[in-house]
C-alpha cells in the first residue's frame, strides 16, 4: 500500500469522524486546507442544516475517500469549467447509482457527479476523467454520517493545463 494513500486516508477518516465533536474547529477552519510535504490534509466545513462538505487538496494519482450513507446523495463538485470527457467508471457498480449533472454556479458552467448507494457496507473505486485531471475515489457506504458535498482545492496548479498534457 502506498504510504501517501494510507496517511491521507487516516487523516481524512480522523477529520471526518471528528467533525461533529469538533464543530467549533470545523467552523473556524471552513474551506481551509494545507499541504504538508507528502501529507494531504483536508478540512471539513459545515453549511448548516447538518450539511457536511469535505475539501481535499488535489494531487495527481491520489485516492480520495468519499463516505456515503444508504439512500443519501453525495455530490462531487468539479472545478467550474471542468468537463467530464468519458463515462464515469465504477469498479463494482452493484448497489451504486451515479449521475452527472450540469449546473450553473455563480454564472459559470459546472459539472457535479451525484452518487447514491442502496446498501450499507458497500465499496467501489470510481474514476472521473475530465479535460483537466483525473479523480480516483474510494467510495464507502456507512449508516450515519456521510459527506454530502466533496470539493477540491487546486493549490499547486498555476494554469488550466489539460489532463492529456500532464500525461
Amino acid at each position: 500500500m502506498n504510504s501517501k494513500y494510507s496517511v491521507s486516508a487516516m487523516v481524512a477518516v480522523f477529520i471526518f469522524s471528528a467533525f461533529s465533536a469538533l464543530s467549533t474547529y470545523a467552523n473556524d477552519s471552513a474551506g481551509k486546507a494545507r499541504y504538508d510535504g507528502d501529507v494531504h490534509v483536508a478540512a471539513a466545513e459545515s453549511m448548516g442544516d447538518d450539511c457536511e462538505v469535505m475539501h481535499y487538496d488535489y494531487a495527481d494519482q491520489m485516492y480520495y475517500d468519499v463516505y456515503t450513507a444508504p439512500g443519501s446523495e453525495t455530490v462531487i463538485q468539479l472545478e467550474p469549467g471542468e468537463r467530464i470527457v468519458q463515462p464515469v467508471y465504477l469498479q463494482s457498480p452493484e448497489n451504486w447509482d451515479v449521475s452527472v449533472k450540469d449546473v450553473q454556479q455563480d454564472g459559470q458552467f459546472c459539472q457535479h457527479v451525484a452518487v447514491t448507494c442502496s446498501e450499507c457496507a458497500s465499496r467501489s473505486i470510481m474514476e472521473i476523467a475530465t479535460d483537466r485531471r483525473s479523480y480516483i475515489i474510494d467510495l464507502n457506504s456507512f449508516e450515519g454520517s456521510y459527506m454530502q458535498v466533496v470539493k477540491w482545492n487546486y493549490l499547486h496548479e498555476t494554469s488550466h493545463q489539460t489532463y492529456a498534457e500532464n500525461r
